[in-house]
């Protein structure tokens, strides 16, 4: 079973969704499966877009 398939079994269905899955981000930038850079310029809901891998 896929992850989205897998989200569709267990997430309502409440808004819209892009059939993307994240494996990982850096700085301002997401990555999905087949490792596709997108940049990240929404958050979610209740969800702060801080950024990925901040280095202290």
């Amino acid at each position: 079973m896929s992850v989205l398939d897998n989200a569709n079994n267990y997430v309502m269905n409440t808004y819209g969704r892009f059939p993307l899955v994240i494996s990982h981000g850096e700085g301002v930038y997401v990555y999905d499966e087949n490792n596709k850079k997108y940049i990240d310029m929404c958050a979610g809901i209740a969800v702060n877009a801080l950024g990925y891998g901040h280095k202290n």
